[in-house]
């Protein structure tokens, strides 16, 4: 991010699975950018509801549940990255 970083506490994470790009489908931009530098800001859409999102694009979504708040990132290797979260939680 240009402005700042988004610190996620591991022991904060309920849980995260991947997302397909048709679950960010009808998302309606509360605040932030909607496309033309990525997304960035809070969305909400029917299925996921209110949920903050930080992405270049809208490939590969990965949705992680935090006891406050909802995330939707996009890395450039979801089931790396899914794995790689999980084996911080068990440390």
């Amino acid at each position: 991010r240009p402005y700042k970083s988004i610190l996620i506490a591991a022991n904060d994470i309920k849980s995260i699975e991947a997302l397909t790009p048709a679950d960010l489908k009808y998302s309606m931009r509360l605040f932030g950018s909607g496309g033309f530098f990525g997304y960035f800001g809070l969305f909400a859409n029917q299925k996921l509801g209110r949920y903050h999102i930080y992405a270049g694009n809208r490939v590969n979504p990965v949705l992680i549940l935090t006891e406050k708040k909802k995330y939707v990132l996009t890395p450039t290797d979801p089931e790396g990255f899914i794995a790689a979260v999980k084996g911080l939680n068990q440390a």
